[in-house]
């Protein structure tokens, strides 16, 4: 195998300088990038919880949020910046990336003032997680077909849910969830169902969740079930018939976050530069081609990111091609790590690159399938009919 020199980024050399530094001293045991694996969100051997609070402590967890909720105010650059050097050096995923990369950002845009006073704070600090409750069991996140529902009784001042949810990351750890519900009885715009958003605490006796065994073993997924649970008003994200624009929203921050704002690629395109099988030996062909179309699709969403205005994590619909080839990229980059002998250099297969090798397969599937994000920027981006 021979090694290929990756330069992944050189703007604010200060700032990136300060983050190796901090890296070297900080970084925990094992976690480098010849056995990163970026959704092993169940790894042993470290404090998860400690290690996202001491990010935290430089505004690194959420470095484009305003220092006031938690994040680090740094601009759209800067927090590129940071989170390259993070996932070049094999940095472990946060506790909470729903929280941090999706709802957070939603949150940030569309709750009031007392909200993010209230929520975003702890979320950046690593001190309670959150989870997305959209999904439900026979309609996948088609959220016009949901049958969760939820009763408002103005004189309690209370919405009371009744309902399931599944495929919900995080849901058996989580302290709060962001759900979506029709509203029993009300109408939104144009005499469509009503639709609220409310914020869920997971521990209330009337939340029960089910983790979902996947093949590896695992359990990252939970069936979350809602029977009769009181939610206050001042849980409600938005106004009374508001939930479908948070919806939206979330799901436009969950496009740029799996579109690879977070820099998704980097450590399996790190991972296949070290791998590349000398000339003569087969495989490099193909391997040099998913390392190249990885590298520019990095580049890309760099250019992206920084076009895409403001200070925060990114959103809208230039982001759902990004998402597209992301899965089609990571899969590529992933295929070739393990037909080349896995990280483990022995010719073996490592346990990271299978893991990642079949968690790649999801990337189709999260956050909206390629085939209806296609649909979407044909009509959207493109100007097609429906």
């Amino acid at each position: 195998m021979k090694r290929v020199p990756v330069v992944l980024g050189r703007t604010h050399p200060e700032l990136r300088a300060e983050v190796r530094a901090w890296l070297r001293t900080n970084l925990p045991a094992g976690a480098d990038t010849s056995t990163f694996d970026p959704y092993d969100y169940h790894r042993r051997g470290y404090d998860r919880r400690a290690w996202e609070q001491a990010l935290a402590t430089h505004g690194w967890t959420a470095p484009s949020w305003p220092r006031d909720l938690g994040g680090g105010g740094y601009s759209r650059s800067e927090s590129l910046a940071i989170g390259e050097e993070l996932a070049a050096a094999g940095a472990p995923p946060p506790l909470d990336a729903v929280g941090l990369t999706i709802v957070g950002p939603a949150l940030l845009h569309l709750a009031g003032d007392e909200q993010k006073r209230r929520w975003l704070p702890a979320m950046a600090r690593g001190e309670e997680v959150w989870c997305q409750l959209f999904s439900e069991p026979d309609f996948g996140s088609d959220l016009a077909a949901m049958r969760t529902t939820a009763t408002h009784d103005p004189d309690a001042g209370v919405y009371v849910v009744h309902g399931q949810k599944i495929w919900t990351s995080n849901a058996d750890h989580a302290d709060h969830g962001l759900l979506v519900t029709r509203v029993e009885g009300e109408t939104g715009p144009g005499g469509r169902p009503a639709y609220v958003a409310l914020v869920i605490d997971m521990s209330r006796p009337e939340v029960s969740t089910r983790p979902i065994l996947q093949p590896h073993g695992q359990s990252t997924f939970s069936e979350v079930f809602l029977d009769d649970v009181a939610v206050e008003e001042r849980d409600r994200v938005g106004s009374g018939t508001d939930g479908w624009r948070v919806a939206i929203t979330t799901l436009l921050f969950e496009r740029g976050a799996l579109g690879g704002f977070g820099f998704g690629l980097t450590a399996p395109l790190l991972a296949t530069a070290a791998t590349v099988p000398e000339p003569g030996e087969p495989g490099r062909a193909p391997h040099l081609r998913a390392f190249c179309d990885g590298l520019v699709h990095h580049l890309w969403v760099r250019r992206t990111a920084l076009m895409d205005g403001g200070g925060g994590p990114p959103s809208g619909t230039e982001w759902f091609p990004l998402k597209i080839a992301l899965a089609r990229h990571n899969q590529a980059l992933t295929d070739a790590i393990w037909r080349s002998g896995g990280l483990d250099g022995t010719g073996g297969l490592g346990e990271p690159a299978v893991r990642a090798m079949v968690r790649s397969r999801a990337n189709t599937i999260e956050g909206g399938t390629s085939e209806v994000l296609a649909g979407n920027v044909a009509e959207r981006i493109l100007g097609l009919p429906r």
